[in-house]
């Protein structure tokens, strides 16, 4: 029998349990807890902290996008207001070759001692009507003779009304132009 109990005992011996040290599980606990509490602390951390400041930035950079939108508003009505004026003054430049030639002609065709009060266009027509003064009635006779003397570019003189006033004559005018004259103006 004693042969028998050896090998039980060699088997008892081979399962035996080994005896943990009283302090390795306590240690891997509390070094878990640490890391716990760390994760803990850092998720409340970045919650309370980064994310007001993500929100800040987003708020700061909303209203730096609405600022410059506002601006690129205002940029664009003043440029909408610019391309106007450069249509209207186009516009007018195009229609200005008629007076190109009107106010030059005027100019040279006119004494000293007359001048013009109103001038008003009419195309269809190709007449000039123009409202002026002139210190006599002998000025305004030679003024209407000079521009009657014209006949490349006038084909008729009205003298429309006369006025005598002291210190001098007002009078109304109506040039009618010839078709060399306007003609190529208007097409």
């Amino acid at each position: 029998m004693t042969n028998s109990q050896t090998p039980q005992t060699n088997i008892q011996e081979q399962f035996v349990e080994t005896a943990m040290p009283v302090g390795l599980p306590w240690r891997i606990m509390i070094f878990s807890g640490v890391i716990l509490g760390l994760a803990i602390f850092f998720a409340v951390g970045l919650k309370l902290g980064y994310e007001k400041y993500l929100d800040d930035q987003l708020s700061r950079i909303t209203n730096n996008i609405n600022a410059l939108s506002s601006s690129v508003k205002d940029k664009q009505q003043e440029y909408v207001g610019f391309y106007s004026q450069i249509v209207n003054i186009k516009s007018v430049l195009e229609k200005r070759s008629i007076t190109a030639n009107i106010f030059p002609f005027l100019e040279t065709n006119t004494i000293a001692s007359v001048y013009y009060t109103e001038a008003e266009m009419t195309s269809a027509s190709q007449t000039l009507s123009v409202k002026g003064f002139a210190r006599s009635l002998n000025d305004l006779s030679q003024q209407i003779a000079i521009v009657e003397k014209d006949i490349k570019d006038v084909s008729n003189v009205v003298l429309d009304g006369v006025t005598i006033q002291p210190g001098g004559v007002s009078f109304s005018l109506s040039i009618h132009f010839t078709n060399a004259f306007l003609g190529n103006l208007l097409k």
